[in-house]
């Protein structure tokens, strides 16, 4: 899962340095915020699920399944594109 997690990182960085895959309707500031908090907090969501397991395989379960709420809900732009 963890690789995952930098794989998709690192197709957002290939995004963000060639504008012309991302429509011009995305707003790039929010992207290039919305791609550092993943960066962040990916990877200690990911630790934390890890050194869970060896507690609580529940809680690891539980951390495991938080994050792609996480980063669906509370790490995504809610705006809606602008329609030309």
């Amino acid at each position: 899962m963890a690789l995952m997690s930098v794989t998709f990182t690192l197709i957002r960085w290939q995004a963000q340095r060639k504008t012309d895959i991302l429509p011009p309707t995305i707003d790039q500031v929010g992207f290039r915020k919305i791609t550092r908090q993943s960066v962040l907090f990916g990877p200690i969501l990911y630790g934390t699920g890890a050194v869970a397991s060896f507690l609580s395989p529940w809680l690891s379960m539980a951390i495991f399944g938080f994050i792609p709420f996480y980063f669906i809900f509370f790490n995504s732009s809610n705006q809606a594109p602008n329609p030309e």
